[in-house]
Formats: C-alpha cells, structure tokens, sequence
C-alpha cells in the first residue's frame, strides 16, 4: 500500500520526502529519547535542590550532593560551586555560563535539520503540485483522459505527503525547542539562585 502510494505520487518527487521523512523520524526518536533521560532525572533532581537550599547550605555540603548526579542542571551547579570555592564569583560565573551555553547547544541538537526538513517538504509538495497540474493542463489539450488522471495524482498524492511531512517536522521542533528554552531558563534561573544564596551566607559568616 505504501508502495503504490509512492508510486502514484510520482517516484521523483515522492523518494525525496520519503528520504526525509526517515530523517525526520530518526531525529523525532532520538530527541525524544534524550527528553526521557532528561525528565526520569527530574525528581532526584527536586530532591537534591531542597538539600542544597536548605538552611543548613555550605558551599562544600552542596558540592558533595551535586557531584554524583547525571542531570544537567545539577552539572552546571556543580561546576559554578566549586569554581567558586577554588577562586572568585566571576570566575565561577563565567565557567558555569559556558556549560549552559554547552548543555542548552546540546538539547538544540537537531533541530535546526527539523526546521530545514519542514521547509523543503512543503517546497516539494507545492513542486508536486504544479508539475501534476501542468501534466493535466498539458493532457486535456492532448484529449488523453488515462494520463490526466496519473497527472493529477502526481499533483494530491505530492501535496499531501509534503504538508504531513511538514506537520510532523514543525510539531517535534516545536515540541523540542519549548523543551529547549524551558532547560535554559532553568539553568540560569539554578545559576543565579546558588550565587545569590552563596553571596548572602559569605556576607553573613563576614560579620
């Protein structure tokens, strides 16, 4: 069925959206894949916040809870704290800015493909659609009712892949760039919080 389906939508048109449509797919997988990492690490995560927040906050107790976790919030943290433990706040800024500039790059992975792919389908399938109406135009000055009918087809059959490529492409880029800016917003926020939180209990320890 998917076969005659290429077929009818004309095979050098349909092939490259087939093509990119297993793209598409295969990087819809992956990033969903590393979401799930992301969000199954959320709640230890939650956990490992209250500890560092709580009253008790030293600059050493919060590097020991942050140095076994995997999530990338915690990493960043992990980084500001003991740079500046090592040196200055602005040091330590500076570092932990760059791994979230690292981490929130790599969430973004890929998605720049999706926008690429989302665009392209749409010019394929509009491509498909006026080659099949012209081929129409061109058979009914012809008067070959046969070929009319695969002409037109080239043209629905084209469309429609390409604007349900285009659907799905957008709606994961969507998807995965909200994911994407949510992450970053929470680094930052994380980053700023731990520097105000330090500040005050370094000002206080001063007196």
């Amino acid at each position: 069925m998917f076969q005659d389906y290429i077929i009818k939508g004309g095979i050098e048109w349909m092939l490259p959206i087939v093509f990119l449509s297993v793209i598409a797919l295969a990087l819809a997988m992956e990033r969903a894949f590393f979401w799930c990492c992301y969000f199954s690490k959320n709640r230890q995560y939650r956990k490992n916040l209250k500890k560092i927040n709580a009253s008790s906050f030293s600059i050493e107790r919060a590097i020991e809870y942050l140095s076994d976790s995997s999530h990338p919030v915690m990493k960043a943290l992990h980084l500001f704290l003991k740079q500046l433990k090592q040196s200055n706040v602005n040091s330590a800024e500076e570092i932990a800015g760059n791994e979230v500039d690292r981490i929130v790059t790599d969430s973004r992975a890929g998605l720049d493909v999706l926008t690429f792919i989302a665009n392209v389908s749409g010019t394929l399938g509009l491509l498909g659609t006026v080659v099949g109406v012209s081929m129409a135009l061109e058979d009914v000055g012809l008067g070959d009712p046969t070929k009319l009918t695969e002409a037109l087809s080239i043209a629905l059959y084209t469309t429609v892949a390409g604007v349900m490529l285009f659907l799905f492409s957008y709606f994961f880029f969507f998807l995965f760039n909200k994911f994407s800016n949510g992450l970053e917003s929470e680094l930052v926020y994380q980053v700023n919080t731990i520097k105000s939180y330090s500040q005050i209990r370094s000002s206080i320890a001063k007196r």
